[in-house]
């Protein structure tokens, strides 16, 4: 049911002018320059791109999934100049911003710029386990590693809950396995081993810097 053909109000904010507006109980969406906008769905949430304008005619957008806005909102002024991007991620309760640009002035002033951390938080549950097995593999060269630098054949598994004290061999050999970041020194036949050891330290131990420091670093 089509009820408006103009300006729509909404929730202190004026939706941007638009061609026709329809309604129906929750589902409620309009339709601007032929393209759907500031919809909302049967359960009554915001959902796709909505345009929302103020009084002076200045207008921001941004896209809702399931009434959630964390994402990417641009603001412009009413000649359609960007005025601000900003992009925010959100992981359980906790919400951050990864991205902030003022392009008011004459020069863009970088307030927060962090596509790592927002990328990181984005994929969580996809980065997490992937990190956590690339750091397993990493443990598991080293000992290859140092076995060979050592000439030694320790087991990784054999006695790790069970070391006596005349074991501190296999202890040491045990902790340079798994806190070795880089090998600088090895043995030629270690070389290919070694190359893909420093590569996944530089890329695990790198992402979790990332993920730790992230929180401090973004707004």
């Amino acid at each position: 049911m089509i009820i408006s053909s103009d300006t729509t109000y909404k929730g202190g904010l004026t939706l941007i002018k638009i061609d026709t507006s329809y309604q129906d109980r929750c589902y409620v969406f309009e339709k601007r320059n032929g393209k759907i906008v500031n919809r909302t769905d049967r359960c009554c949430l915001r959902q796709g791109l909505w345009i929302f304008t103020d009084s002076v005619g200045n207008y921001s957008t941004c896209f809702y999934t399931d009434g959630n806005d964390f994402g990417k909102w641009k603001s412009y002024n009413k000649y359609g100049k960007l005025l601000k991007e900003t992009e925010e991620v959100s992981l359980g309760q906790k919400h951050y911003i990864t991205k902030e640009i003022d392009y008011s002035g004459c020069k863009a002033v970088t307030i927060v710029n962090m596509p790592f951390w927002g990328f990181y938080i984005t994929y969580f549950f996809i980065v997490i386990p992937i990190l956590v097995f690339l750091s397993i593999v990493r443990i598991l060269l080293n000992h290859h590693i140092y076995n060979i630098e050592n000439n030694t054949n320790y087991s990784l598994f054999g006695n790790r809950f069970k070391l006596a004290v005349n074991e501190s061999g296999q202890l040491r050999h045990e902790l340079l396995s798994t806190f070795t970041i880089f090998f600088f020194r090895y043995k030629p036949e270690n070389k290919p081993a070694v190359v893909i050891s420093n590569l996944l330290s530089l890329l695990c131990f790198g992402s979790y810097a990332i993920l730790i420091i992230g929180p401090m670093a973004c707004r």
